[in-house]
């Protein structure tokens, strides 16, 4: 007789005196805890039957072990989640295995007083930003070399002083979000004189962001930037501002 054979006698016979038991304690009904008592073993018996099922379909012989020590004692509900927890499941696994919710499971481990382990590791930011280099050295050691080796060189723009050239643009690497981010700086200077995010493209949310840098830094001599309809209205501006002078926005 193999150990499964022994413990599916084992669970059987058990379950045969939990019934006899169980017929007596109802004729006995009088006895309210009894009965309560009786109840509650019907439950644990449920639960060794589901982890029998899962023993025998997975054929796996650490189940068949598991459940042969559950079968020799008392509490197999509680030693049932503690060796399944052992095993290396997640609680939502074990109450799938054993068909009770969630929520049965977390009021049995509080019951139990049993501490959830944390399943990540505490770092510092230094320390990710460190394990990370070196997973991506050593995942893709071609790939780094390759991005070092084309990087833009930065522009060098003959830019006289502050406020005589603008560039405005938007970025929309967010689009998925509903999120558009829209900035501008000082080509002398490279400050930043606005920088919004804003849920859409609109032409008036760009001109508002502009206005309101302007009153910060003052009025730019000419602004640069694409030829999107979101900033029309900033070109327009510019022209009005500078007396219609051509150069005053640069489209491109």
């Amino acid at each position: 007789m193999n150990n499964n054979q022994g413990t599916q006698e084992n669970i059987f016979q058990f379950a045969s005196r939990i019934i006899d038991d169980a017929r007596n304690a109802f004729i006995n009904f009088e006895d309210s805890d009894y009965i309560q008592t009786h109840i509650d073993q019907i439950e644990r018996l449920h639960i060794m039957f589901n982890y029998l099922l899962i023993s025998i379909e997975s054929n796996n012989p650490r189940y068949s072990l598991i459940l042969h020590q559950l079968s020799l004692t008392n509490n197999i509900q509680e030693n049932l989640e503690i060796a399944l927890s052992q095993e290396g499941y997640t609680w939502t696994e074990i109450a799938k295995m054993l068909n009770v919710s969630s929520k049965t499971i977390t009021r049995r481990r509080n019951e139990l007083n049993i501490k959830v382990e944390k399943i990540y590791t505490i770092l510092s930011n230094d320390e990710l930003d460190c394990a990370l280099k070196e997973s991506l050295r050593r995942i893709d050691p071609f790939g780094i070399t390759a991005c070092y080796a084309e990087i833009i060189p930065r522009r060098k723009y003959q830019v006289s002083g502050p406020n005589v050239l603008w560039h405005i643009d938007r970025n929309h690497k967010l689009i998925y979000w509903k999120f558009v981010i829209h900035g501008a700086i000082d080509s002398y200077s490279r400050i930043i004189t606005y920088l919004h995010c804003s849920t859409n493209n609109q032409v008036q949310t760009v001109l508002k962001s502009f206005l309101n840098a302007i009153e910060n830094y003052g009025v730019p001599s000419k602004v640069c930037g694409n030829c999107g309809g979101e900033n029309v209205a900033v070109a327009e501006w510019m022209l009005i501002s500078k007396e219609l002078d051509c150069g005053s926005y640069i489209g491109g």
